[in-house]
């Protein structure tokens, strides 16, 4: 979904902000988490809760150094 709205935004002329890439890269990285989540689910299940914290904690760790780097701040509701 986040990739056809930066596709449209693309083909409009639109503007992506900074938070609309942190989420489309949020959103690949648990794309990503999840197939291997599948995956330790159907081989190895008694080390599915351990894959699911430790991909938790990527995306929470890869989003806060791309705030960092790219000084996104935090959105307060």
């Amino acid at each position: 979904m986040f990739r056809e709205v930066a596709n449209l935004a693309e083909k409009t002329s639109t503007e992506v902000t900074a938070h609309d890439r942190e989420e489309i890269r949020s959103a690949q990285i648990m794309l990503g988490v999840s197939i291997v989540y599948l995956g330790f689910a159907y081989f190895l299940p008694k080390y599915l809760l351990i894959v699911i914290i430790m991909g938790l904690l990527l995306r929470t760790t890869v989003t806060q150094i791309a705030r960092l780097i790219n000084r996104v701040p935090r959105i307060h509701h």
